[in-house]
């Protein structure tokens, strides 16, 4: 078990660096991934939500992902202000649910033997509205996360006034993939050191409270050489010069990130025990599914686009 998740860690890992460096051919390659990653995550959301009870449709979850893309790409070659790009965001979504509360409530015949099977005491209309907002729940984890990575792909596109911001946006996301794996690492590493009391045993019995401190302690350590070598260069040095990034800046958003990838693994294990399932999927061999892998990415994705828009 152990040779085939390091052999398929190994696997992962060079997918990623494939995808960084086709990502320099053109930016739409990052796309491309980070679209596949959440068309996939948003079926696997859809199972455990399901298997949750709430029950849901798959289609519109896994067909969400590319309208949300969409949506963003039209923002940003607009050049529309952020705040509007997140007033389209949300009307996308509530659009969403309105359509699928009106496929679910015309697709009679369907949704009556659904109701039946399920043995279900509950309106046709009731049924087509619950539906349509368990639905949403599915589409938008971990989908409404980890399209901010998209954001960060084309911060040049937000910030067109700016130069260099090509450069920030492979430092940007260049971390956004680095500090969950430091800190899923180093809490594996620490943990199995040094045991001792358990985080949360009821939602994820092997998390200790020694593994996630020192997770977030060693990714912190870790991220603060990254950036020394990184400023070491004359291209990021001039850079991180240019828009005031400083090492302490680099240690808050590490320490801010990496708790919110140990948050992001905690609710992905909540909803695994909630639905009665070890892992979300088996598409990566002792890894799990896409869920598994990239439940860190999606809280971290957060904290490192607003840190980013803040600096700018």
């Amino acid at each position: 078990m152990m040779k085939q998740r390091v052999l398929t860690g190994i696997t992962l890992l060079l997918i990623l660096v494939a995808v960084f460096l086709a990502r320099e051919f053109s930016s739409y390659f990052f796309d491309a991934f980070i679209l596949l990653v959440c068309f996939l995550g948003s079926f696997e959301s859809s199972k455990l939500f399901g298997k949750m009870g709430l029950y849901n449709s798959w289609l519109i979850a896994m067909i969400y992902p590319i309208l949300a893309y969409a949506c963003i790409l039209i923002s940003l070659l607009c050049k529309l202000a952020f705040y509007y790009a997140i007033i389209i965001q949300i009307a996308l979504i509530l659009l969403v649910i309105v359509v699928s509360y009106l496929i679910f409530l015309l697709s009679k015949k369907k949704s009556q033997n659904e109701i039946k099977i399920r043995n279900l005491k509950i309106s046709l209309s009731n049924f087509a509205f619950n539906k349509s907002v368990h639905t949403c729940f599915a589409m938008l984890y971990p989908t409404i996360f980890l399209l901010l990575l998209i954001l960060l792909n084309h911060i040049s596109l937000m910030y067109p006034n700016l130069n260099g911001l090509d450069k920030l946006s492979f430092f940007a996301l260049f971390i956004a993939f680095l500090i969950p794996i430091l800190t899923d690492t180093f809490g594996m590493i620490v943990g199995s050191l040094f045991k001792g009391k358990k985080l949360c045993e009821k939602i994820s019995p092997k998390k200790t409270i020694s593994g996630a401190v020192g997770g977030v302690v060693l990714s912190v350590l870790i991220m603060a050489c990254v950036f020394v070598i990184f400023d070491a260069t004359a291209v990021f040095g001039e850079l991180f010069s240019t828009i005031n990034l400083q090492i302490w800046h680099i240690l808050v958003l590490t320490l801010l990130a990496s708790i919110a990838c140990e948050c992001g693994d905690i609710f992905e294990s909540w909803l695994k025990r909630r639905a009665g399932v070890k892992d979300s999927g088996e598409i990566f061999p002792a890894h799990g599914g896409i869920l598994d892998r990239f439940d860190s990415h999606a809280f971290n994705a957060v904290i490192i686009l607003l840190f980013f828009v803040i600096m700018l």
